[in-house]
């Protein structure tokens, strides 16, 4: 998994918002597989920030072909020049599509 795609993750969500992301998870038996998560903050009576919440579905196969070579690219970029660079190709990538990471992110799993 790329980085920027945690850093942005955790951005969304601590700013409490929810986000929509494809993640690659890893089995206990060494194996990964992929799902489409939504991830929203939990909160107290104060509105604090207590914990986060997922719900995991299947992801879009159509948008599994899209995203692993984008996320490699973002891995190989990651390689190159860290979350910096990693950081310039998504923002390419979104500038491309004409669209921010959660617009992507839903276009991919329910409009493709």
């Amino acid at each position: 998994m790329p980085k920027i795609i945690f850093q942005t993750l955790w951005s969304v969500i601590q700013n409490k918002k929810e986000i929509n992301v494809f993640i690659k998870n890893l089995s206990k038996d060494g194996s990964f597989y992929w799902v489409f998560a939504n991830v929203t903050s939990s909160y107290n009576n104060n509105n604090d920030i207590i914990g986060f919440y997922s719900v995991r579905r299947q992801p879009n196969l159509k948008a599994l072909e899209i995203i692993k070579p984008l996320y490699q690219a973002l891995k190989q970029a990651e390689t190159i020049g860290g979350v910096y660079e990693s950081r310039k190709v998504l923002n390419s990538i979104l500038e491309k599509y004409q669209m921010n990471f959660e617009e992507l992110m839903y276009y991919l799993q329910y409009d493709i």
